[in-house]
């Protein structure tokens, strides 16, 4: 398990939509929620999570310009 720093504007959903890879959203939600030791599906800014280090090879690499990016 690796630590992950909450950013403002993070929820659960949209970490799952980073690095759930083929595991359906609320089965990662869920997971994490467990792992976590989380009553409610709510995380805020500042807060950390324990993820599986293999799910963070579905990291974005928001470096990586494609030609449909639009600047």
């Amino acid at each position: 398990m690796v630590q992950l720093k909450i950013e403002q504007g993070d929820t659960l959903w949209t970490l799952a939509d980073e690095y759930s890879g083929n595991i359906p959203h609320h089965e990662w939600i869920d997971e994490i929620m467990k792992e976590n030791k989380l009553a409610a599906p709510v995380i805020t800014a500042g807060q950390t999570l324990k993820i599986p280090e293999e799910q963070l090879n579905y990291v974005p690499d928001h470096t990586l310009k494609l030609a449909s990016d639009s600047e």
